[in-house]
């Protein structure tokens, strides 16, 4: 499909919802998800498994400490946090390792290269990797937790996403990709979480420098059916920032097909 056509099927489909007074609904849905994201709900985490994040980076100083500092507060805690990082200038590596994250010194590019070496020297029965610009509200990864252990079928869990630096009409859209374009085989790495047996059994994160994401999301499917992903908008939900749509502009980045993929990054 071409971009027009893209932008055009986004934009019959918003006057549908329109019509349908449904887009309505959805404006309060945003806000519960927005009131969402920041309820601290304490989970029960006693005998929990070891959880590994893994947050491949370069030159993410600035967002990595305010990832790192959400992870920090999170109200599960048996956490486990390694950056592999590319040849960062701006003190990244440091400060992962002030927060008390393991870093992986990296020479070759690629970000499923990065978030394939930190699974490889991960602990955890959950694997879960981030992008260095997203933020996780309290109770998140002890949703995660609970979720794994109360469905045994899942293998991997993603959700929603509110950019934190942007406004309403932005997330509106954001909302509306989430809720009704998004395809749940179809995950984004801002968060994308998966049982350590399902990881490698399905040969991890390729090597590309971006759709890592995509390609590990379908080689699961595949696999394990796409009964195995659970996805839930308004269960599972991340901030992250709006960098790309500020770097590319905004009628850009609407129009391509890869939204989700930074661009920005030489990994």
């Amino acid at each position: 499909m071409t971009r027009f056509g893209v932008l055009l099927k986004r934009a019959l489909h918003i006057f549908y919802l329109m019509i349908n007074f449904r887009l309505f609904k959805d404006i309060s849905e945003l806000k519960e998800k927005l009131c969402l994201a920041f309820t601290e709900n304490v989970e029960d985490t006693k005998d929990s498994p070891l959880v590994s994040v893994i947050i491949p980076s370069w030159n993410e100083a600035k967002p990595l400490s305010s990832l790192l500092l959400s992870i920090k507060k999170q109200s599960f805690q048996n956490i486990e946090v390694i950056v592999a990082d590319y040849q960062s200038t701006d003190g990244t590596p440091e400060i992962a390792k002030n927060y008390g994250a393991k870093v992986l010194t990296l020479t070759k590019k690629g970000i499923g290269y990065a978030s394939h070496k930190a699974a490889l020297r991960s602990r955890g029965d959950i694997i879960i990797r981030t992008d260095a610009d997203a933020l996780f509200p309290k109770w998140l990864i002890g949703r995660i937790v609970n979720l794994f252990a109360n469905f045994q079928k899942i293998m991997l869990i993603h959700g929603s996403h509110i950019y934190h630096d942007a406004g309403f009409l932005t997330n509106l859209l954001a909302h509306l990709y989430d809720k009704y374009w998004r395809q749940p085989e179809n995950v984004s790495g801002f968060f994308i979480a998966v049982r350590r047996s399902a990881y490698f059994d399905v040969g991890g994160f390729s090597n590309y420098r971006y759709g890592e994401d995509w390609k590990f999301s379908q080689n699961l499917c595949k696999k394990y059916g796409k009964t195995s992903i659970y996805y839930e908008p308004l269960n599972v939900i991340v901030l992250t920032s709006a960098r790309n749509i500020k770097a590319k502009g905004f009628m850009k980045y609407l129009l391509s097909e890869t939204t989700y993929h930074d661009s920005r990054a030489p990994l």
